[in-house]
């Protein structure tokens, strides 16, 4: 089966583009202090807003590396444990 150059292209600026998703918790957590409406004497649900905050992003993290993972496995059924192939080997 051939696969044209634009469906090609594609997937691959789709799978770079989810690579990217574990960044966005990442970079929540490293602005959190510089944030006015986080870093605040309020409380979000009895709690210290900060924490909230932290404690959402925290668990965002194996949700967004997750999604990388399982599309990275969906790109290449060959792989048997699910681990994606940093050499570029088809072994």
């Amino acid at each position: 089966m051939t696969v044209s150059p634009v469906a090609e292209r594609s997937t691959s600026s789709r799978s770079r583009a989810v690579c990217i998703l574990p960044v966005i918790p990442a970079v929540a957590l490293l602005l959190a202090p510089w944030l006015a409406f986080v870093n605040t004497a309020t409380l979000w649900l009895g709690v210290p807003a900060l924490f909230i905050w932290t404690s959402i992003w925290v668990l965002l993290i194996p949700v967004t590396l997750l999604t990388v993972e399982r599309r990275w496995s969906r790109f290449r059924p060959d792989a048997t444990d699910g681990s994606p192939d940093l050499l570029g080997d088809a072994s």
